[in-house]
């Protein structure tokens, strides 16, 4: 598809293909004002949805990007949806200060907290049921592999003593894949999210299982700031437990996923699941290590 030719980018002057992420779908950035993905056919029902999503998200979230036009051109879907201009979190966070991460990742939490509140017709569904068969599916998939690591055992034990807590967990509609490289960071400050390829219903706290796996990899600082952000004064029931389960669902889930393709970098997986276990004491502590009061002190020095 010559995107150049769609209705809204005939005037267009700079179109660029960004290689970058894991999505199918072709990716242009115009003018540095639009980002427009080009998918298949078979594929039109399903973004649909999401560009409809990405709509109502913009409507109370003006950090989720604004979405244009939606349609079908030579053989391709295709959407257009606003180009947020800055740089991903992952590789922009290195130019902050400790408190400007903290005040950025602040927001970010505050955001996603304001995403999950759109009021949605969400679909039934027995969350612990489904929770309970996907999880008992990683636990045999990673017996197969006779992977039997030791924070690996604690993590399933933890979660076989808790998952009880998913029975009657609100459902909302989830970003699917919270963590930095999907923040825009812009002038040091948080600009907003992108990639809402994963959108998906569940129980909002499954979003924030990814922050002590890869966010603490780029900075605790902003991960401690997503968690204030998304808790900030308002109080949820068993919020550190219910963290803390999802957490050890999330190591379970992605040792399991990396170990059945060797181009998934299964050691360096391993790796950030160990960490994030020690971060729990091997699921002895439902708060990590990293969000303690003693690890916020710098916080109340400023």
């Amino acid at each position: 598809m010559d995107v150049g030719k769609l209705r809204l980018l005939h005037n267009a002057k700079a179109i660029h293909e960004i290689k970058k992420g894991f999505s199918l779908d072709r990716k242009y950035q115009v003018d540095k004002k639009y980002l427009v993905r080009v998918f298949p056919k078979e594929l039109l029902l399903e973004r649909k949805k999401e560009f409809e999503l990405l709509q109502a998200l913009h409507s109370i979230v003006p950090y989720v990007p604004q979405a244009f036009e939606f349609g079908y051109f030579n053989g391709e879907g295709y959407m257009i949806i606003a180009f947020l201009n800055g740089v991903d979190g992952e590789f922009g966070m290195d130019d902050l200060s400790d408190l400007e991460q903290f005040e950025a990742g602040f927001l970010a939490g505050e955001v996603l907290r304001k995403m999950h509140a759109l009021p949605l017709e969400v679909p039934k569904m027995n969350w612990f049921d489904f929770q309970t068969a996907k999880h008992k599916q990683k636990s045999v998939e990673l017996e197969e592999l006779n992977l039997r690591l030791p924070f690996l055992m604690e993590a399933d034990r933890f979660i076989n003593d808790n998952i009880a807590r998913l029975k009657d967990r609100p459902i909302c509609l989830q970003h699917g894949d919270f963590h930095p490289a999907n923040i825009i960071l812009n002038h040091k400050k948080f600009a907003g999210i992108i990639d809402f390829n994963r959108l998906e219903f569940g129980d909002p706290l499954v979003d924030l299982a990814k922050i002590g796996f890869f966010t603490t990899e780029v900075s605790v600082p902003f991960a401690q700031g997503n968690m204030l952000g998304y808790i900030k004064e308002q109080e949820i029931a068993g919020f550190w437990e219910l963290y803390a389960l999802y957490t050890a669902m999330h190591i379970v889930a992605a040792v399991s996923w990396a170990a059945r393709d060797t181009s998934r970098n299964l050691e360096k997986i391993i790796s950030y699941a160990a960490k994030t276990a020690v971060s729990h004491a091997n699921f002895q502590q439902v708060i990590p290590n990293w969000m303690h009061e003693e690890e916020l002190k710098w916080l109340i020095k400023k």
